[in-house]
């Protein structure tokens, strides 16, 4: 039972997870970006390149976040 409202979970609200789940939306987003046809096809690949840097981010987060 939590004793305050605004206490957070720590497993939800962990920075880690966090970080997996955009590096994951972000994988996502670029294999969209490779197809959407509102864009040519060099800003596809540009997009799609953006993506997967944030990805790489987002997973460098996550091992960064990641003790024991």
């Amino acid at each position: 039972m939590r004793s305050h409202k605004n206490q957070l979970d720590i497993f939800d609200h962990d920075p880690a997870v966090r970080a997996r789940q955009k590096a994951h939306a972000s994988r996502e987003a670029a294999v969209i970006a490779l197809v959407d046809p509102h864009w040519t096809p060099t800003e596809r690949r540009e997009r799609n390149a953006h993506y997967l840097a944030e990805a790489e981010r987002f997973d460098a987060e996550a091992h960064e976040g990641f003790t024991l």
